[in-house]
Protein backbone atom coordinates (compact mmCIF):
# COMPACT_ATOMS: atom_id res chain seq x y z
CA UNK A 1 0.00 0.00 0.00
CA UNK A 2 1.33 3.71 -0.63
CA UNK A 3 0.54 6.63 1.32
CA UNK A 4 0.78 9.97 -0.07
CA UNK A 5 1.20 13.14 1.75
CA UNK A 6 0.99 11.58 5.12
CA UNK A 7 1.01 13.11 7.93
CA UNK A 8 1.06 11.26 11.12
CA UNK A 9 3.25 8.02 13.55
CA UNK A 10 5.87 5.92 12.76
CA UNK A 11 5.47 3.32 15.31
CA UNK A 12 7.91 0.53 17.07
CA UNK A 13 8.83 -0.18 19.99
CA UNK A 14 12.55 -0.67 21.50
CA UNK A 15 14.44 -3.66 23.79
CA UNK A 16 17.71 -3.71 24.77
CA UNK A 17 20.35 -5.85 25.67
CA UNK A 18 23.74 -5.79 27.64
CA UNK A 19 24.91 -5.74 30.73
CA UNK A 20 21.44 -6.28 32.22
CA UNK A 21 20.09 -3.20 30.34
CA UNK A 22 16.49 -4.93 29.35
CA UNK A 23 13.72 -2.03 29.85
CA UNK A 24 12.05 0.27 27.36
CA UNK A 25 13.23 3.87 27.58
CA UNK A 26 11.45 6.91 27.62
CA UNK A 27 10.62 7.79 23.92
CA UNK A 28 11.51 11.61 22.87
CA UNK A 29 8.80 13.31 20.83
CA UNK A 30 9.32 15.01 18.13
CA UNK A 31 8.63 16.05 14.08
CA UNK A 32 10.98 15.74 11.39
CA UNK A 33 11.41 15.17 7.85
CA UNK A 34 10.70 11.87 6.62
CA UNK A 35 10.53 9.96 2.97
CA UNK A 36 8.14 7.69 1.98
CA UNK A 37 7.80 6.52 -1.85
CA UNK A 38 9.22 10.04 -2.18
CA UNK A 39 6.62 11.58 -0.13
CA UNK A 40 7.02 14.22 2.40
CA UNK A 41 5.89 12.48 6.13
CA UNK A 42 5.93 14.46 9.58
CA UNK A 43 5.81 12.84 12.87
CA UNK A 44 7.08 10.79 15.59
CA UNK A 45 9.25 7.91 15.96
CA UNK A 46 9.53 5.27 18.18
CA UNK A 47 11.94 2.10 17.26
CA UNK A 48 12.19 -1.13 17.81
CA UNK A 49 15.38 -3.56 17.86
CA UNK A 50 18.59 -4.36 19.19
CA UNK A 51 21.23 -2.21 20.94
CA UNK A 52 24.76 -2.98 21.85
CA UNK A 53 26.26 -0.95 24.49
CA UNK A 54 29.59 -0.87 22.69
CA UNK A 55 27.41 0.09 19.72
CA UNK A 56 25.38 3.42 19.01
CA UNK A 57 23.13 2.16 16.10
CA UNK A 58 20.85 -0.21 16.19
CA UNK A 59 20.04 -3.36 14.28
CA UNK A 60 16.93 -5.34 13.08
CA UNK A 61 14.80 -2.46 13.43
CA UNK A 62 11.39 -3.21 12.02
CA UNK A 63 8.09 -0.91 11.98
CA UNK A 64 4.48 -0.08 11.32
CA UNK A 65 2.75 2.88 10.08
CA UNK A 66 -0.39 4.50 11.96
CA UNK A 67 -2.50 6.93 11.45
CA UNK A 68 -5.10 8.07 14.42
CA UNK A 69 -4.20 5.11 16.43
CA UNK A 70 -5.12 2.58 13.36
CA UNK A 71 -2.45 0.39 11.16
CA UNK A 72 -2.61 1.95 7.66
CA UNK A 73 0.06 0.38 6.26
CA UNK A 74 0.34 -3.67 6.34
CA UNK A 75 3.66 -4.04 5.20
CA UNK A 76 6.76 -4.12 7.60
CA UNK A 77 9.08 -0.65 7.06
CA UNK A 78 12.65 -0.91 7.81
CA UNK A 79 15.08 1.92 8.34
CA UNK A 80 17.75 2.10 5.47
CA UNK A 81 20.40 4.43 7.49
CA UNK A 82 20.91 2.85 11.06
CA UNK A 83 23.59 4.25 12.36
CA UNK A 84 21.44 7.66 12.60
CA UNK A 85 19.88 6.52 15.65
CA UNK A 86 21.95 6.92 18.94
CA UNK A 87 20.91 6.42 22.73
CA UNK A 88 21.32 8.90 25.13
CA UNK A 89 20.09 8.80 28.79
CA UNK A 90 17.65 6.31 27.70
CA UNK A 91 15.78 8.70 24.87
CA UNK A 92 16.28 8.20 21.12
CA UNK A 93 17.29 11.47 19.25
CA UNK A 94 17.29 11.40 14.97
CA UNK A 95 20.63 12.41 14.59
CA UNK A 96 20.09 12.76 10.38
CA UNK A 97 18.10 12.92 7.69
CA UNK A 98 17.31 9.36 6.89
CA UNK A 99 14.79 6.98 4.52
CA UNK A 100 12.23 4.79 5.10
CA UNK A 101 10.74 2.01 2.76
CA UNK A 102 8.37 -1.09 2.96
CA UNK A 103 10.25 -4.72 2.35
CA UNK A 104 9.98 -5.26 -1.32
CA UNK A 105 10.94 -1.19 -2.48
CA UNK A 106 12.96 1.78 -0.93
CA UNK A 107 11.71 5.00 -0.79
CA UNK A 108 14.76 6.60 -1.73
CA UNK A 109 15.68 5.08 -5.05
CA UNK A 110 19.09 3.08 -5.66
CA UNK A 111 20.87 4.64 -7.77
CA UNK A 112 24.15 3.35 -9.24
CA UNK A 113 27.02 5.34 -9.33
CA UNK A 114 30.73 4.71 -12.16
CA UNK A 115 33.61 6.16 -10.80
CA UNK A 116 37.09 7.19 -11.84
CA UNK A 117 39.03 4.43 -14.77
CA UNK A 118 40.82 5.66 -17.78
CA UNK A 119 40.11 6.72 -21.21
CA UNK A 120 41.62 3.43 -22.75
CA UNK A 121 45.01 1.53 -22.15
CA UNK A 122 47.36 3.38 -24.96
CA UNK A 123 50.00 5.92 -24.67
CA UNK A 124 47.73 8.78 -24.23
CA UNK A 125 45.72 7.57 -21.45
CA UNK A 126 44.50 9.58 -19.49
CA UNK A 127 43.08 8.76 -15.89
CA UNK A 128 39.70 9.86 -14.54
CA UNK A 129 37.86 11.68 -11.71
CA UNK A 130 34.89 11.50 -13.41
CA UNK A 131 31.82 10.28 -10.94
CA UNK A 132 28.26 9.55 -13.03
CA UNK A 133 25.01 8.63 -11.48
CA UNK A 134 22.80 6.31 -12.88
CA UNK A 135 18.93 5.98 -12.32
CA UNK A 136 17.88 2.41 -13.53
CA UNK A 137 14.26 3.04 -12.39
CA UNK A 138 14.36 5.91 -15.22
CA UNK A 139 17.27 4.26 -17.42
CA UNK A 140 18.67 8.20 -17.11
CA UNK A 141 22.13 9.46 -16.14
CA UNK A 142 23.61 12.39 -14.47
CA UNK A 143 26.83 14.20 -13.86
CA UNK A 144 28.09 13.65 -10.38
CA UNK A 145 30.80 15.88 -8.20
CA UNK A 146 34.01 14.52 -9.46
CA UNK A 147 36.15 12.29 -7.32
CA UNK A 148 39.40 14.11 -6.12
CA UNK A 149 42.10 11.64 -7.35
CA UNK A 150 41.85 10.62 -10.85
CA UNK A 151 42.64 6.90 -10.93
CA UNK A 152 41.66 3.39 -12.31
CA UNK A 153 41.64 -0.12 -11.07
CA UNK A 154 40.10 1.38 -7.70
CA UNK A 155 37.72 -0.41 -5.42
CA UNK A 156 34.75 1.20 -4.14
CA UNK A 157 31.85 -0.50 -1.70
CA UNK A 158 29.00 1.72 0.17
CA UNK A 159 28.38 1.35 4.09
CA UNK A 160 25.98 3.02 5.53
CA UNK A 161 24.95 4.72 2.70
CA UNK A 162 28.57 6.44 2.07
CA UNK A 163 30.72 5.60 -0.86
CA UNK A 164 34.36 4.59 -0.35
CA UNK A 165 36.96 5.28 -3.11
CA UNK A 166 39.77 3.23 -2.09
CA UNK A 167 43.33 2.40 -3.87
CA UNK A 168 44.02 2.40 -7.45
CA UNK A 169 46.71 3.60 -10.15
CA UNK A 170 47.02 7.15 -10.87
CA UNK A 171 49.17 9.68 -13.05
CA UNK A 172 52.38 9.12 -10.78
CA UNK A 173 51.55 5.35 -9.57
CA UNK A 174 49.70 2.93 -7.44
CA UNK A 175 47.71 4.42 -4.59
CA UNK A 176 46.68 3.89 -1.42
CA UNK A 177 44.27 6.76 -1.30
CA UNK A 178 40.72 6.46 0.60
CA UNK A 179 37.81 8.79 -0.15
CA UNK A 180 34.60 8.97 1.15
CA UNK A 181 31.80 10.17 -1.13
CA UNK A 182 28.36 11.25 0.26
CA UNK A 183 25.55 11.20 -2.29
CA UNK A 184 22.82 13.20 -0.59
CA UNK A 185 25.15 16.51 -0.46
CA UNK A 186 27.09 15.32 -3.17
CA UNK A 187 30.56 15.84 -1.59
CA UNK A 188 34.00 13.67 -1.14
CA UNK A 189 36.20 14.10 1.79
CA UNK A 190 39.52 12.24 2.41
CA UNK A 191 39.73 9.33 4.61
CA UNK A 192 42.48 7.70 6.77
CA UNK A 193 44.88 5.87 3.50
CA UNK A 194 44.84 2.20 3.84
CA UNK A 195 48.08 1.14 4.75
CA UNK A 196 48.99 -0.55 1.23
CA UNK A 197 49.48 0.76 -2.09
CA UNK A 198 47.94 -1.30 -4.04
CA UNK A 199 46.04 -1.65 -7.39
CA UNK A 200 43.40 -3.83 -8.91
CA UNK A 201 42.45 -5.24 -5.49
CA UNK A 202 39.10 -6.89 -4.44
CA UNK A 203 36.69 -5.36 -1.62
CA UNK A 204 33.59 -6.63 0.26
CA UNK A 205 31.88 -5.05 3.40
CA UNK A 206 30.46 -7.46 6.39
CA UNK A 207 28.96 -5.77 9.56
CA UNK A 208 29.96 -2.16 8.26
CA UNK A 209 33.37 -2.62 7.68
CA UNK A 210 35.30 -2.94 4.42
CA UNK A 211 37.67 -5.52 3.86
CA UNK A 212 40.15 -4.68 0.61
CA UNK A 213 42.03 -7.92 -0.05
CA UNK A 214 44.53 -8.75 -2.82
CA UNK A 215 46.35 -6.70 -6.00
CA UNK A 216 49.28 -6.01 -7.55
CA UNK A 217 52.19 -4.25 -5.62
CA UNK A 218 54.52 -1.49 -6.73
CA UNK A 219 56.48 -3.03 -8.88
CA UNK A 220 53.55 -4.58 -10.89
CA UNK A 221 54.49 -8.16 -11.24
CA UNK A 222 53.95 -9.46 -7.07
CA UNK A 223 50.85 -10.50 -6.94
CA UNK A 224 49.20 -9.66 -3.41
CA UNK A 225 47.56 -11.61 -0.71
CA UNK A 226 47.16 -8.97 1.94
CA UNK A 227 43.91 -8.31 3.63
CA UNK A 228 43.20 -5.32 5.39
CA UNK A 229 39.93 -4.29 7.40
CA UNK A 230 39.03 -0.32 7.04
CA UNK A 231 36.30 0.70 9.81
CA UNK A 232 34.22 3.97 8.05
CA UNK A 233 33.55 4.71 12.05
CA UNK A 234 36.67 5.43 13.82
CA UNK A 235 39.14 5.64 10.32
CA UNK A 236 40.93 3.24 10.94
CA UNK A 237 42.55 0.05 9.02
CA UNK A 238 43.83 -3.01 10.83
CA UNK A 239 45.54 -5.82 8.91
CA UNK A 240 43.65 -8.99 9.04
CA UNK A 241 44.59 -12.86 8.11
CA UNK A 242 46.16 -12.49 4.67
CA UNK A 243 44.47 -14.62 1.54
CA UNK A 244 45.58 -17.86 1.09
CA UNK A 245 46.18 -17.55 -2.54
CA UNK A 246 48.06 -14.61 -3.68
CA UNK A 247 46.10 -12.32 -7.13
CA UNK A 248 45.02 -9.44 -8.16
CA UNK A 249 41.99 -8.24 -10.00
CA UNK A 250 39.82 -10.97 -8.31
CA UNK A 251 36.63 -10.09 -7.89
CA UNK A 252 34.82 -10.26 -4.03
CA UNK A 253 31.32 -10.42 -2.64
CA UNK A 254 29.68 -11.42 0.60
CA UNK A 255 26.70 -13.44 2.03
CA UNK A 256 25.95 -13.85 5.07
CA UNK A 257 28.35 -12.49 6.55
CA UNK A 258 31.03 -14.38 4.84
CA UNK A 259 33.16 -13.09 1.62
CA UNK A 260 34.11 -14.77 -1.32
CA UNK A 261 37.31 -14.22 -3.40
CA UNK A 262 36.88 -15.33 -6.82
CA UNK A 263 39.08 -16.02 -9.61
CA UNK A 264 41.79 -13.15 -10.83
CA UNK A 265 45.37 -13.48 -11.63
CA UNK A 266 48.04 -14.90 -9.83
CA UNK A 267 51.38 -17.17 -9.92
CA UNK A 268 50.68 -21.45 -10.45
CA UNK A 269 52.99 -22.74 -8.38
CA UNK A 270 54.17 -25.05 -10.94
CA UNK A 271 54.95 -22.54 -13.16
CA UNK A 272 58.33 -20.18 -12.56
CA UNK A 273 57.21 -16.49 -12.39
CA UNK A 274 53.77 -17.67 -14.64
CA UNK A 275 50.56 -15.05 -14.65
CA UNK A 276 47.82 -17.48 -15.20
CA UNK A 277 43.55 -17.33 -14.74
CA UNK A 278 42.96 -18.54 -11.62
CA UNK A 279 39.84 -20.20 -11.00
CA UNK A 280 40.16 -20.32 -7.29
CA UNK A 281 37.39 -19.18 -4.67
CA UNK A 282 38.25 -18.61 -1.32
CA UNK A 283 35.70 -17.76 1.68
CA UNK A 284 36.47 -15.36 4.30
CA UNK A 285 35.17 -15.63 7.86
CA UNK A 286 35.88 -12.42 9.47
CA UNK A 287 34.28 -12.95 12.48
CA UNK A 288 36.87 -15.97 13.09
CA UNK A 289 39.42 -13.85 10.98
CA UNK A 290 40.05 -17.40 8.45
CA UNK A 291 40.19 -18.64 5.17
CA UNK A 292 38.99 -21.92 3.79
CA UNK A 293 38.78 -23.08 -0.45
CA UNK A 294 35.21 -23.69 -1.52
CA UNK A 295 34.22 -24.74 -4.78
CA UNK A 296 36.42 -23.21 -8.42
CA UNK A 297 35.14 -21.12 -10.32
CA UNK A 298 34.01 -22.87 -13.98
CA UNK A 299 36.11 -21.22 -16.67
CA UNK A 300 35.13 -23.72 -19.27
CA UNK A 301 36.67 -22.16 -22.35
CA UNK A 302 36.69 -18.81 -20.62
CA UNK A 303 39.66 -18.21 -19.06
CA UNK A 304 39.46 -14.85 -17.80
CA UNK A 305 39.23 -12.34 -14.63
CA UNK A 306 35.30 -12.19 -13.78
CA UNK A 307 33.17 -9.46 -12.12
CA UNK A 308 31.56 -10.82 -9.25
CA UNK A 309 28.61 -10.07 -7.21
CA UNK A 310 25.78 -11.19 -5.07
CA UNK A 311 21.55 -11.06 -5.84
CA UNK A 312 19.79 -12.73 -2.71
CA UNK A 313 22.38 -14.59 -1.51
CA UNK A 314 23.63 -15.99 -4.56
CA UNK A 315 26.74 -15.04 -6.20
CA UNK A 316 27.33 -14.28 -10.17
CA UNK A 317 30.66 -14.23 -11.71
CA UNK A 318 30.32 -12.52 -15.28
CA UNK A 319 33.93 -13.37 -17.03
CA UNK A 320 35.17 -10.68 -19.33
CA UNK A 321 37.03 -10.90 -22.52
CA UNK A 322 36.88 -12.99 -25.38
CA UNK A 323 37.04 -17.33 -24.64
CA UNK A 324 39.74 -18.94 -26.42
CA UNK A 325 37.31 -21.38 -28.35
CA UNK A 326 34.03 -22.13 -28.63
CA UNK A 327 30.76 -20.07 -28.21
CA UNK A 328 30.82 -16.49 -26.03
CA UNK A 329 28.17 -17.72 -23.76
CA UNK A 330 30.17 -20.84 -22.58
CA UNK A 331 30.68 -20.08 -18.80
CA UNK A 332 30.78 -16.94 -19.52
CA UNK A 333 28.18 -15.75 -16.35
CA UNK A 334 28.30 -18.33 -13.35
CA UNK A 335 25.81 -18.19 -10.16
CA UNK A 336 27.30 -19.79 -7.12
CA UNK A 337 25.23 -21.08 -4.16
CA UNK A 338 27.49 -20.43 -0.74
CA UNK A 339 24.71 -22.87 0.99
CA UNK A 340 25.22 -25.95 -1.61
CA UNK A 341 29.26 -24.60 -2.36
CA UNK A 342 28.04 -25.03 -6.50
CA UNK A 343 27.98 -23.46 -9.43
CA UNK A 344 25.77 -23.09 -12.30
CA UNK A 345 25.89 -21.92 -15.66
CA UNK A 346 24.15 -19.00 -16.69
CA UNK A 347 23.58 -16.56 -19.64
CA UNK A 348 26.72 -14.74 -20.54
CA UNK A 349 27.04 -10.97 -21.37
CA UNK A 350 25.33 -9.75 -25.02
CA UNK A 351 29.61 -8.30 -25.92
CA UNK A 352 32.58 -9.06 -24.46
CA UNK A 353 35.13 -6.60 -22.92
CA UNK A 354 37.24 -6.40 -20.13
CA UNK A 355 38.33 -4.13 -17.00
CA UNK A 356 34.50 -3.22 -16.32
CA UNK A 357 32.51 -2.56 -13.83
CA UNK A 358 29.51 -3.99 -12.34
CA UNK A 359 26.66 -3.47 -9.46
CA UNK A 360 23.41 -4.53 -8.37
CA UNK A 361 20.36 -2.11 -7.81
CA UNK A 362 16.96 -3.70 -6.74
CA UNK A 363 17.78 -7.36 -7.77
CA UNK A 364 19.31 -6.67 -10.76
CA UNK A 365 22.90 -6.69 -12.68
CA UNK A 366 24.35 -3.51 -14.59
CA UNK A 367 27.59 -3.75 -16.06
CA UNK A 368 29.29 -0.78 -17.41
CA UNK A 369 31.85 0.61 -18.97
CA UNK A 370 35.22 -1.86 -20.09
CA UNK A 371 37.51 -2.10 -22.89
CA UNK A 372 37.10 -3.94 -26.27
CA UNK A 373 38.94 -3.70 -30.02
CA UNK A 374 41.40 -0.50 -29.00
CA UNK A 375 39.05 1.50 -27.26
CA UNK A 376 36.79 2.43 -23.74
CA UNK A 377 33.47 1.64 -23.97
CA UNK A 378 30.01 3.34 -22.34
CA UNK A 379 28.02 -0.10 -22.85
CA UNK A 380 25.34 -0.46 -20.33
CA UNK A 381 23.80 -3.97 -19.90
CA UNK A 382 21.51 -4.94 -17.60
CA UNK A 383 21.28 -8.76 -16.07
CA UNK A 384 17.84 -10.06 -14.31
CA UNK A 385 18.93 -13.06 -12.40
CA UNK A 386 15.10 -13.81 -11.86
CA UNK A 387 14.71 -14.03 -15.72
CA UNK A 388 18.59 -15.05 -16.92
CA UNK A 389 18.18 -12.27 -19.03
CA UNK A 390 20.21 -9.36 -20.71
CA UNK A 391 18.85 -5.81 -22.42
CA UNK A 392 20.89 -3.30 -23.47
CA UNK A 393 20.76 -0.11 -21.51
CA UNK A 394 21.18 3.67 -21.94
CA UNK A 395 25.22 3.92 -22.22
CA UNK A 396 27.51 5.62 -19.83
CA UNK A 397 28.13 9.01 -20.58
CA UNK A 398 31.90 8.87 -20.16
CA UNK A 399 33.69 6.13 -22.50
CA UNK A 400 36.17 4.43 -19.81
CA UNK A 401 37.88 1.21 -18.68
CA UNK A 402 39.00 0.01 -15.02
CA UNK A 403 36.49 2.07 -13.45
CA UNK A 404 34.67 1.21 -10.21
CA UNK A 405 30.56 0.33 -10.39
CA UNK A 406 29.09 1.06 -6.33
CA UNK A 407 25.48 1.33 -5.54
CA UNK A 408 24.05 3.49 -2.98
CA UNK A 409 20.91 4.80 -1.68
Amino acid sequence: MRQKGFTGTLIAFITFSGCGYNKKPDIQNFTNSFFLNNENLSGRVEIKGYYSLDRSEFKNNYFSLHQDNKKIITDMLSIIQLNHFKLSQSVITLHNRYEVGNSSSNSRKTKIYAIGGSNGYSLTNVFLSTNEEYDPETDTWKKRAPMPTPRDGLVAVTVNGKIYAIGGVGKYGLLSTNEEYDPVTDTWRRRAPMPTLRDEAAAAVVNDKIYVVGGLDTSYSRHLSINEEYDPKTNTWTRKAPMPTPRNAAGAAAVNNKIYVIGGGGEIPDKEKSHERLSVNEEYDPITDSWRERAPLPLGNYPSVPLVVAVNNKIYAIMEGKPKIGKMSNWANAEYDPETDSWTEKKGSPIGRDCAAAAVANGKIYVIGGYNAGRALSANYEYDPATDKWRKRKPMPTPRCGLAAVSAP
